[in-house]
């Protein structure tokens, strides 16, 4: 697989964790589909792809406005309880694999879609080539990605504050390593998708909401125990976590409402035609 950093942390602790929660990322992720879904306009007689499909409700979702929906990710953990979950559906197929160079075959599906599966591709053109190749001629794609994170984003409370504690290294303009905002430049994406052999290339930032917690203590304790935030305390060597929890929740009660903790952050909504 190409992406081996990705794949030895989705089939370790970083897809454990999301497989044990996926009610809950599915509730978090929910404004989501709101968005994803219109955008495919996916029909009856269509064949889908879901990309980083995780625990397959993205894929649940396809199947059941379409043909056929074929989930993809790299996670062994995930996978599992998609296919549990989805045991009863006929329509849909798991597959355990890199979008970046699994060998699909050619023209198999209408559609590919993502719902924030497309932002960790070491060499984006040569996945988004790979899966242009898997689609018939003028299939389409829709993606979501995350947006660009800005400085007074909801998020960043939680974040500037971690960062109290944990300096974060600084990103250099221009690093468009894999990360969640690898592909928030509009630019760069057209750029991706040209080089990658699609056209007709739109995209549009949408302000999405997201329900961390159900109050600032509980939106805190979820937020404390995701990979990459455990892995920066681990790198840090910080055992007590007392002092970070209580500054966290301090700084999440502004957002706390009667439906929980809510995040407003942006999402970057992409579709393309393959040529």
């Amino acid at each position: 697989m190409a992406n081996e950093h990705q794949t030895k942390a989705w089939n370790g602790y970083e897809g454990e964790h999301w497989a044990a929660r996926r009610t809950r990322y599915d509730a978090m992720l929910a404004d989501l589909n709101a968005k994803l879904f219109p955008a495919a306009a996916i029909t009856a007689g269509e064949r889908v792809l879901d990309v980083g499909c995780g625990a397959g409700e993205t894929t649940r979702i396809a199947a059941s406005s379409s043909r056929h929906a074929t989930g993809i990710d790299l996670s062994g953990p995930m996978l599992e309880q998609a296919r549990a979950a989805s045991a009863d559906l006929a329509n849909v197929t798991f597959i355990q694999g890199d979008a970046q160079v699994y060998p699909f075959p050619r023209h198999e599906f209408d559609i590919a879609i993502s719902r924030g599966g497309i932002m960790y591709f070491e060499d984006p053109v040569a996945a988004f080539s790979n899966i242009r190749r898997a689609l018939r001629p003028a299939g389409r794609v829709a993606f979501i990605a995350g947006g660009a994170q800005k400085p007074d984003s909801d998020s960043m409370a939680a974040f500037t504050t971690l960062s109290r504690f944990i300096p974060r290294p600084a990103r250099e303009p221009g690093d468009n390593s894999p990360s969640p905002a690898a592909l928030s430049d509009p630019d760069r994406i057209r750029e991706i998708f040209t080089a990658a052999g699609f056209h007709a290339i739109t995209v549009q930032t949408h302000e999405t909401v997201s329900i961390v917690g159900a109050d600032a203590v509980d939106a805190t304790d979820f937020i404390l125990t995701w990979g990459p935030v455990r892995y920066a305390l681990e790198q840090a060597e910080v055992d007590d976590t007392g002092e970070i929890h209580a500054a966290m929740t301090e700084a999440l009660r502004p957002f706390e409402t009667d439906d929980g903790v809510r995040w407003r952050s942006d999402v970057v909504l992409i579709t393309a035609t393959a040529e």
